[in-house]
């Protein structure tokens, strides 16, 4: 049987983690959580995400032997970008989800 965590026992509350002033409970910087990053921040965190993914991406072409030029045709048709690709990006450099989206409506 598993054993009870101290801080249940005897009706204790458990004890908030210390967190330093520029971070907030949830991890993210208080700086990044309000918006402050600059929208090239964040294009750049979004273009480094694509990066890779197209590398991976071809890098598993090359090792099943796939059509290269298929997948060429394929990544150039796309008209948007997967939704994963967006959150990894935000996950990437620490900011709320949906903050490139916002981000972009605001500029369009």
């Amino acid at each position: 049987m598993n054993k009870v965590p101290n801080w249940r026992e005897k009706g204790r509350k458990r004890t908030r983690n210390i967190v330093s002033d520029s971070e907030s409970e949830s991890g993210y910087d208080n700086k990044k959580s309000k918006g402050l990053y600059s929208e090239e921040e964040l294009m750049e965190a979004f273009q480094t995400e694509m990066k890779e993914r197209l590398f991976k991406s071809i890098k598993n072409c090359i090792d099943s032997k796939s059509n290269l030029e298929e997948l060429k045709n394929n990544c150039l048709n796309k008209k948007r970008s997967d939704r994963v690709t967006i959150t990894d990006a935000e996950q990437r450099i620490g900011v709320r989800a949906t903050e490139i989206e916002i981000s972009e409506k605001e500029k369009s």
